[in-house]
Protein backbone atom coordinates (compact mmCIF):
# COMPACT_ATOMS: atom_id res chain seq x y z
CA UNK A 1 0.00 0.00 0.00
CA UNK A 2 3.11 2.69 0.42
CA UNK A 3 3.82 2.32 -3.11
CA UNK A 4 0.81 2.67 -4.51
CA UNK A 5 0.64 5.79 -1.68
CA UNK A 6 3.84 6.91 -3.45
CA UNK A 7 2.86 6.61 -6.89
CA UNK A 8 -0.18 8.78 -6.10
CA UNK A 9 2.10 11.11 -4.40
CA UNK A 10 4.82 11.02 -6.97
CA UNK A 11 2.61 10.81 -10.33
CA UNK A 12 -0.86 11.99 -9.42
CA UNK A 13 0.21 15.06 -7.79
CA UNK A 14 -0.92 13.83 -3.86
CA UNK A 15 1.16 16.67 -2.44
CA UNK A 16 2.26 19.00 -5.70
CA UNK A 17 4.68 21.11 -3.28
CA UNK A 18 7.67 19.14 -4.95
CA UNK A 19 6.67 19.82 -8.48
CA UNK A 20 6.20 23.43 -7.43
CA UNK A 21 9.92 23.61 -6.32
CA UNK A 22 11.05 21.32 -8.91
CA UNK A 23 9.64 24.19 -11.60
CA UNK A 24 11.43 26.94 -9.98
CA UNK A 25 14.86 25.38 -9.89
CA UNK A 26 14.16 23.18 -13.76
CA UNK A 27 11.95 25.03 -15.52
CA UNK A 28 14.29 27.36 -17.72
CA UNK A 29 16.55 24.53 -18.58
CA UNK A 30 13.43 22.29 -19.32
CA UNK A 31 11.83 25.02 -21.46
CA UNK A 32 14.32 24.44 -24.22
CA UNK A 33 14.11 22.12 -27.05
CA UNK A 34 14.31 18.58 -25.98
CA UNK A 35 17.12 17.69 -27.92
CA UNK A 36 19.49 20.06 -25.72
CA UNK A 37 18.00 19.77 -21.97
CA UNK A 38 20.30 17.67 -19.89
CA UNK A 39 18.73 14.22 -18.69
CA UNK A 40 21.63 14.55 -16.12
CA UNK A 41 21.11 17.59 -14.77
CA UNK A 42 16.99 17.61 -14.30
CA UNK A 43 17.41 13.66 -12.62
CA UNK A 44 19.75 16.29 -10.07
CA UNK A 45 17.54 18.41 -9.43
CA UNK A 46 14.33 15.94 -9.21
CA UNK A 47 16.76 13.63 -6.41
CA UNK A 48 17.27 17.32 -4.88
CA UNK A 49 14.11 18.40 -4.03
CA UNK A 50 12.64 14.96 -2.96
CA UNK A 51 15.25 15.21 -0.47
CA UNK A 52 14.84 18.78 0.82
CA UNK A 53 13.55 18.18 4.34
CA UNK A 54 10.86 21.02 3.22
CA UNK A 55 9.00 19.37 0.86
CA UNK A 56 5.98 16.60 1.96
CA UNK A 57 7.63 13.67 -0.12
CA UNK A 58 10.83 13.78 1.69
CA UNK A 59 9.64 11.20 4.05
CA UNK A 60 8.27 9.15 1.22
CA UNK A 61 9.56 5.78 1.85
CA UNK A 62 9.80 4.87 -1.68
CA UNK A 63 11.38 8.52 -3.37
CA UNK A 64 14.90 6.65 -3.84
CA UNK A 65 13.33 4.80 -6.61
CA UNK A 66 11.85 7.93 -8.86
CA UNK A 67 13.73 9.13 -11.42
CA UNK A 68 13.38 11.91 -14.12
CA UNK A 69 12.92 10.90 -17.66
CA UNK A 70 12.07 12.58 -21.42
CA UNK A 71 10.08 11.09 -23.64
CA UNK A 72 10.90 10.76 -27.47
CA UNK A 73 7.21 12.64 -28.38
CA UNK A 74 4.78 15.07 -26.86
CA UNK A 75 1.57 13.54 -24.73
CA UNK A 76 -0.72 14.65 -27.40
CA UNK A 77 1.59 12.13 -30.30
CA UNK A 78 1.53 9.46 -27.45
CA UNK A 79 -2.25 9.55 -27.04
CA UNK A 80 -2.42 9.95 -31.41
CA UNK A 81 -0.52 7.45 -31.70
CA UNK A 82 -2.35 4.53 -29.23
CA UNK A 83 -5.83 5.98 -30.87
CA UNK A 84 -4.25 5.17 -33.95
CA UNK A 85 -3.07 1.37 -32.56
CA UNK A 86 -6.45 0.85 -31.78
CA UNK A 87 -8.09 1.72 -35.08
CA UNK A 88 -5.81 -0.78 -36.58
CA UNK A 89 -6.55 -3.30 -33.98
CA UNK A 90 -10.34 -2.93 -35.33
CA UNK A 91 -9.37 -2.94 -38.53
CA UNK A 92 -7.35 -5.89 -38.99
CA UNK A 93 -9.63 -7.83 -36.43
CA UNK A 94 -12.34 -7.80 -38.80
CA UNK A 95 -10.37 -8.53 -41.79
CA UNK A 96 -8.65 -11.75 -40.52
CA UNK A 97 -12.58 -12.75 -39.54
CA UNK A 98 -13.65 -12.07 -42.46
CA UNK A 99 -10.81 -14.18 -43.86
CA UNK A 100 -10.68 -17.01 -41.35
CA UNK A 101 -7.49 -16.04 -39.46
CA UNK A 102 -6.04 -15.63 -36.49
CA UNK A 103 -5.45 -12.39 -35.28
CA UNK A 104 -1.91 -11.56 -34.24
CA UNK A 105 -1.77 -8.77 -31.42
CA UNK A 106 1.53 -8.36 -31.60
CA UNK A 107 1.75 -7.73 -35.33
CA UNK A 108 -1.08 -5.34 -34.83
CA UNK A 109 0.43 -3.39 -31.98
CA UNK A 110 4.02 -2.97 -34.24
CA UNK A 111 2.65 -1.40 -37.01
CA UNK A 112 1.28 2.66 -37.53
CA UNK A 113 -0.45 4.43 -39.65
CA UNK A 114 1.11 7.37 -41.28
CA UNK A 115 -2.17 8.37 -42.75
CA UNK A 116 -3.53 8.69 -38.84
CA UNK A 117 -0.77 11.40 -38.29
CA UNK A 118 -1.42 13.45 -41.50
CA UNK A 119 -1.90 16.75 -40.43
CA UNK A 120 -1.05 16.68 -37.40
CA UNK A 121 1.65 19.59 -36.53
CA UNK A 122 3.19 19.08 -32.75
CA UNK A 123 6.06 21.01 -33.81
CA UNK A 124 9.42 21.25 -31.99
CA UNK A 125 9.72 19.13 -28.83
CA UNK A 126 10.29 21.00 -25.71
CA UNK A 127 11.67 19.81 -22.46
CA UNK A 128 8.76 20.54 -20.56
CA UNK A 129 6.78 18.40 -22.62
CA UNK A 130 8.92 15.89 -23.05
CA UNK A 131 9.37 15.74 -19.20
CA UNK A 132 8.13 12.92 -17.12
CA UNK A 133 8.97 10.81 -13.93
CA UNK A 134 9.38 7.12 -13.64
CA UNK A 135 9.32 4.04 -10.75
CA UNK A 136 11.95 1.64 -10.50
CA UNK A 137 9.60 -1.58 -9.29
CA UNK A 138 11.50 -4.90 -8.17
CA UNK A 139 9.86 -8.29 -8.77
CA UNK A 140 7.15 -9.28 -7.74
CA UNK A 141 5.55 -5.67 -7.32
CA UNK A 142 6.68 -5.21 -11.18
CA UNK A 143 3.89 -7.53 -12.17
CA UNK A 144 1.20 -5.40 -10.78
CA UNK A 145 2.88 -2.24 -11.69
CA UNK A 146 4.12 -3.19 -15.26
CA UNK A 147 5.65 -1.65 -18.19
CA UNK A 148 1.63 -0.54 -19.42
CA UNK A 149 0.14 0.53 -16.22
CA UNK A 150 3.35 2.56 -15.60
CA UNK A 151 2.79 4.23 -19.04
CA UNK A 152 -0.75 5.10 -17.78
CA UNK A 153 0.28 6.79 -14.78
CA UNK A 154 3.12 8.65 -16.83
CA UNK A 155 0.30 10.42 -19.27
CA UNK A 156 -1.69 11.22 -16.35
CA UNK A 157 1.24 13.00 -14.79
CA UNK A 158 2.04 14.53 -18.09
CA UNK A 159 -1.53 15.84 -18.51
CA UNK A 160 -1.29 17.05 -14.87
CA UNK A 161 2.21 18.67 -15.20
CA UNK A 162 1.14 20.67 -18.54
CA UNK A 163 -2.12 21.92 -16.37
CA UNK A 164 0.38 23.00 -13.71
CA UNK A 165 2.85 24.71 -15.77
CA UNK A 166 0.28 26.73 -17.08
CA UNK A 167 -1.40 28.09 -14.72
CA UNK A 168 2.08 28.79 -13.35
CA UNK A 169 2.51 30.55 -16.71
CA UNK A 170 -0.65 32.64 -16.12
CA UNK A 171 0.60 33.60 -12.83
CA UNK A 172 4.15 35.01 -13.50
CA UNK A 173 2.36 36.79 -16.39
CA UNK A 174 0.50 38.80 -13.30
CA UNK A 175 3.26 39.89 -11.75
CA UNK A 176 4.77 41.23 -15.38
CA UNK A 177 1.64 43.34 -16.06
CA UNK A 178 1.86 44.43 -12.24
CA UNK A 179 5.60 45.70 -12.60
CA UNK A 180 4.24 47.14 -16.18
CA UNK A 181 1.33 48.98 -14.47
CA UNK A 182 3.24 50.04 -11.78
CA UNK A 183 6.10 51.47 -13.38
CA UNK A 184 6.47 55.03 -14.01
CA UNK A 185 5.62 54.94 -17.83
CA UNK A 186 3.00 56.51 -19.65
CA UNK A 187 0.10 55.23 -21.46
CA UNK A 188 -2.19 56.25 -23.99
CA UNK A 189 -6.02 56.03 -23.37
CA UNK A 190 -5.98 52.50 -25.90
CA UNK A 191 -2.52 51.02 -24.36
CA UNK A 192 -4.35 51.54 -21.09
CA UNK A 193 -8.03 50.13 -22.74
CA UNK A 194 -5.60 47.14 -24.13
CA UNK A 195 -3.69 46.45 -20.99
CA UNK A 196 -6.87 46.50 -19.03
CA UNK A 197 -8.63 43.89 -21.66
CA UNK A 198 -5.37 41.64 -21.38
CA UNK A 199 -5.75 41.68 -17.36
CA UNK A 200 -9.18 40.75 -17.47
CA UNK A 201 -8.45 37.95 -20.24
CA UNK A 202 -5.54 36.56 -18.24
CA UNK A 203 -7.80 36.80 -14.81
CA UNK A 204 -10.33 34.55 -16.99
CA UNK A 205 -7.91 32.20 -18.40
CA UNK A 206 -6.06 31.30 -14.69
CA UNK A 207 -9.71 30.93 -13.52
CA UNK A 208 -10.41 28.43 -15.67
CA UNK A 209 -7.40 26.31 -15.43
CA UNK A 210 -7.33 26.61 -11.32
CA UNK A 211 -11.31 24.77 -11.71
CA UNK A 212 -9.88 22.77 -13.99
CA UNK A 213 -6.95 21.71 -11.88
CA UNK A 214 -9.37 21.36 -8.82
CA UNK A 215 -11.95 18.95 -10.42
CA UNK A 216 -9.09 16.48 -11.85
CA UNK A 217 -7.95 16.29 -8.12
CA UNK A 218 -10.98 16.10 -6.04
CA UNK A 219 -13.62 15.31 -8.21
CA UNK A 220 -11.78 12.72 -10.36
CA UNK A 221 -8.59 11.32 -9.31
CA UNK A 222 -9.38 11.77 -5.48
CA UNK A 223 -13.15 9.75 -5.35
CA UNK A 224 -12.13 6.89 -7.88
CA UNK A 225 -8.60 6.48 -6.05
CA UNK A 226 -10.73 6.42 -2.31
CA UNK A 227 -12.06 3.59 -4.08
CA UNK A 228 -10.02 1.47 -4.99
CA UNK A 229 -8.12 1.44 -1.99
CA UNK A 230 -11.37 0.46 -0.38
CA UNK A 231 -11.58 -2.34 -3.02
CA UNK A 232 -7.94 -3.58 -2.05
CA UNK A 233 -8.59 -3.51 1.41
CA UNK A 234 -11.46 -6.01 1.25
CA UNK A 235 -9.37 -8.52 -0.75
CA UNK A 236 -8.07 -11.55 0.88
CA UNK A 237 -4.61 -12.31 0.39
CA UNK A 238 -5.01 -15.74 2.20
Amino acid sequence: MDRLQSMKTFFLLDQSDYITHFLDLAYEHLNLPAKEVSLTKITSLLELVVRTPSTTCSSDPNREDLSAELCPISLFDQLMKINSMVGIDMKKHLQNIRSGKSFDIKESLSQTSAESFAGVASGPLLGIDAFSVTFTVSFPLSLVLNMKVMTKYQMLFRHLLKCKVLERLLGSNWLNETKLLSSKKSFSGIEKKILMHMTALRGKMLHFIQQVIFFMFFEVINPHWDLMIADLKKVSWN
